[in-house]
């Protein structure tokens, strides 16, 4: 699929994309268990520094044929870094979402090294569900009773899945249980980083807000190969173990991440509340309860020019209601009013 393509996805499109980019993530499990030498704070960072790497190179590219196909515009006074990289440095959405790349970057890798993935995997799973119920708090997204259901009994089904498991670990005396509720406790910090994100990502495109959010993952991977440097000294991976590192941070982070935001913006939820329209922003096809254009409604002493823009598109894109000529005539009483405001 061309960058072209990507800025115009469709409902479906970005549907069979997101499986893709599930898979995507699911290599991190077996390829991390084919590392020889390297340490826990080692793999995180060369995953995250191969991971900006990436971004840093796939990002002009993209912005590049995006430019060329008329979908990204250049403001004036834009420096090399929102040129090249889309860096957003003004806007909250941007810092906001890359530290939550960076806390789940770096919180996956280091709880699989102390964990089996099997743990980590049920851990994360909690994740849909921390993020139903923030959109639900924080941005107003109401949610079907089956949903509520549906977040019920997946929640039941973890508690009984990972419950039986930490049971038998306590049960065990050969079980090392610290590395146990260490490595739980940093995998959780994934899900509730990932529902922050994907809420933010999904206010960022509601009330108008268009913000591109890819950078957002080069600004997550610097930040964690950052703080994971001084911790990662001295290097002890092998010529292997960085390859499977590059490899994961391509193919498992770079490009799976930067195509979920871009699904981010088709996979909107249906229920994800919106301004309500005004008498005077309501779409051109927007139409009263009596068949008339909604700009014809109510009168007031701004509105006196009619039919406003909203009306003469919705004439030249739409049919004129057949009705009788008297019902689109001002009284004169509607009139005094609005002029004696």
């Amino acid at each position: 699929m061309s960058f072209r393509l990507l800025s115009r996805l469709t409902h479906t499109q970005a549907v069979f994309l997101m499986v893709a980019v599930t898979l995507m993530w699911s290599i991190a499990g077996v390829v991390t268990r084919q590392l020889e030498s390297a340490a826990r704070f080692e793999v995180t960072f060369w995953r995250s520094a191969f991971t900006a790497l990436s971004l840093l190179i796939i990002l002009p590219l993209w912005r590049s044929a995006d430019r060329a196909a008329g979908s990204l515009t250049d403001e004036v006074g834009q420096g090399p870094l929102q040129r090249h990289w889309g860096v957003q440095p003004g806007s909250s959405a941007f810092w906001m979402s890359g530290v939550c790349w960076s806390v789940m970057f770096t919180a996956f890798m280091l709880a699989l090294t102390f964990t089996t993935v099997a743990n980590v995997l049920i851990i994360m799973a909690v994740g849909p569900l921390f993020t139903a119920l923030l959109a639900r708090f924080t941005i107003g997204q109401t949610l079907a009773p089956r949903t509520w259901a549906a977040i019920a009994a997946a929640g039941l089904g973890i508690v009984y899945m990972y419950g039986s498991q930490f049971l038998q670990a306590f049960a065990t005396p050969d079980i090392d249980t610290s590395a146990l509720v260490i490595g739980s406790l940093v995998a959780l910090c994934v899900p509730i980083a990932g529902a922050v994100n994907w809420t933010v990502m999904q206010r960022s495109q509601t009330h108008g807000r268009r913000i591109d959010l890819v950078p957002s993952v080069l600004l997550g991977g610097l930040i964690s190969s950052l703080l994971t440097l001084p911790l990662a000294l001295p290097f002890e991976a092998t010529g292997g173990d960085i390859a499977w590192l590059a490899l994961l941070g391509l193919v498992q982070l770079a490009i799976p991440c930067a195509l979920a935001v871009v699904c981010a913006r088709s996979l909107k939820a249906p229920l994800t509340p919106r301004v309500p329209p005004t008498p005077h922003t309501r779409p051109a096809a927007a139409r009263s309860r009596s068949g008339r254009c909604s700009c014809w409604q109510p009168l007031s002493s701004s509105s006196l020019s009619a039919p406003t823009s909203s009306c003469r598109e919705t004439i030249g894109t739409r049919a004129w209601p057949r009705r009788p000529a008297r019902r689109l005539i001002v009284n004169s009483a509607t009139c005094r009013r609005a002029f004696s405001r």
